[in-house]
């Protein structure tokens, strides 16, 4: 019976080799499919993650139309299980014709990967997003106008950055930027100035970790 079974599956094979051969690379494709995806989920994730800790991305980001003073700061950074609070500002803003985040450089927190150019040393100097870059066709050594929303008019010391680097933002891993309350409600693309540039009563954001 047994020696009978292999003789017929022999058989059946060598009448149709073609359909035979086809199941089994169909199936080798099948098998390889699959461990490419147990394999590189994993991997993408580590990746991710190593990229993520090695900027420092914050794990929380509190957010207040009101304002976040440094006394509130304290408060968050006294928590047990916060290990540090730093306040920070972010504003929609017209960079040129497009809309962006405008944000205050931190360094020891969503720390930027510089691409190209240098990163802003005094006041008036500011790091691009590179695809707002693209998009208004500009280069290092241009000035970008920008023009902060209604809600913040008055906020920045200047009207107009000279551009001397090119970065990419923890922030974003994507080629997506968000949302704006200004515009389209789109965002475009974002922009880092030196801290000082800004001329706020409060910080309109604190990170945590």
């Amino acid at each position: 019976m047994k020696s009978a079974a292999c003789k017929d599956i022999v058989r059946e094979i060598k009448n149709s080799k073609n359909r035979f051969l086809a199941i089994m690379v169909l199936s080798a494709l099948a098998v390889a499919f699959l461990c490419g995806l147990k394999v590189t989920a994993p991997d993408m994730k580590g990746t991710g993650d190593d990229y993520l800790d090695k900027q420092r991305l914050m794990d929380i980001q509190v957010m207040s139309t009101l304002g976040i003073t440094d006394e509130v700061i304290e408060e968050l950074g006294a928590r047990e299980e916060i290990d540090y609070a730093l306040g920070a500002y972010v504003m929609d803003a017209w960079a040129g014709d497009a809309v962006a985040k405008v944000y205050s450089i931190t360094e020891d927190v969503n720390r930027l990967v510089l691409i190209e150019g240098h990163m802003p040393v005094v006041s008036r100097e500011c790091a691009v997003d590179a695809h707002l870059m693209e998009k208004l066709g500009l280069s290092i050594g241009d000035y970008l106008p920008i023009l902060p929303s209604e809600d913040n008019e008055d906020s920045l010391i200047y009207e107009d950055f000279r551009i001397v680097g090119i970065v990419r933002s923890p922030y974003y891993v994507s080629v997506e930027r968000g949302s704006a309350s200004i515009g389209s409600g789109s965002v475009q693309g974002y922009v880092y100035l030196k801290e000082k540039a800004f001329k706020m009563d409060c910080y309109t954001i604190a990170y945590l970790g």
